[in-house]
Order: C-alpha cells, then structure tokens, then sequence
C-alpha cells in the first residue's frame, strides 16, 4: 500500500458535514496540478444523521485545468441523456453515484 499522508485527515464540507479520509486506492502521478487521487472515506459527523447511511464512499480530488469540462457536469449529461430516452436508460447501473 502507497504511503498516504491523507489517512485519518478530516474533510469539511459546506453543510458541516465531516468526512474522516481513510486507505489510499489509487492516486495517478502525472504533470503538476493534472492529477487525482481516490480515497476511502467515512461520515465522521453530521448536523443531521449519517446522510448517506449504509454506502461505501470515496472521495476523489481531481486537479484539473479550468479549460477542461469538469468530471460533475459529463456525469450529469450522461445521465440526463439516459434518463430521457429508455433505449439508454440501462446506463445508470453503470455509474457511480455522485453524492457532493
């Protein structure tokens, strides 16, 4: 297993939610500030209950440039596209959902 400084950190996102970082998955070694690194996670606190009870999470920094469509908005045209037409529709067993 990579070393992973990360472990154990804490990540506070905007509705106060606090996610504890955990084991390293996958981290791509490429030119500065053109990568992204996996990592498991867990709901450590939250103003509410756990808010997403029972799902293995990740968290995926991705260091993209601006002039590049950002990950979010592919995902959410794909899945508009299959959520409009059902000869598409089976795509949405096939990717991730993206929960923040």
């Amino acid at each position: 297993m990579a070393f992973n400084p990360l472990c154990r950190a804490q990540l506070k996102l905007n509705d106060s939610t606090i996610l504890e970082l955990g084991d390293l998955i996958f981290c791509q070694h490429a030119l500065i500030g053109r990568g992204m690194c996996i990592i498991h996670t867990s709901v450590k606190a939250s103003q509410s209950n756990d808010p997403w009870p029972g799902k293995l999470l990740i968290v995926k920094f991705s260091f993209t440039p601006k002039a590049q469509t950002a990950e979010g908005e592919i995902l959410n045209g794909i899945i508009n596209l299959a959520k409009s037409n059902d000869e598409h529709h089976w795509v949405l067993d096939h990717l991730p959902e993206v929960l923040y």
